[in-house]
């Protein structure tokens, strides 16, 4: 299971979608079976995750963007977000 947020918006193409911006605060899984409601599934985007533009949501997420932390919610909500020397901008 491999899930992570977007720290950027981020434009692409996830399979059997078209081409779209993702906004900041969206949830990338790498597989339908690793999805919760909303995710949006996109296994190149998550096989290859930028740390500075997505931050892990678990620890397989986190597993692949060395020297990453998982975010908690309490970080989302209090905006005491850093990765990167990004912050997490939900205006976006």
């Amino acid at each position: 299971m491999a899930r992570f947020i977007l720290l950027t918006p981020t434009a692409g193409q996830p399979p059997n979608r078209p081409f779209a911006k993702f906004g900041t605060g969206t949830t990338i899984a790498d597989t339908i079976g690793n999805a919760i409601g909303g995710d949006v599934v996109w296994p190149a985007m998550a096989a290859a995750p930028s740390k500075l533009n997505m931050a892990p949501l678990d620890a397989a997420g986190q597993a692949l963007i060395p020297g990453s932390v998982i975010v908690t919610l309490a970080q989302l909500v209090t905006g005491n977000l850093a990765v990167g020397g990004t912050t997490l901008d939900a205006g976006n």
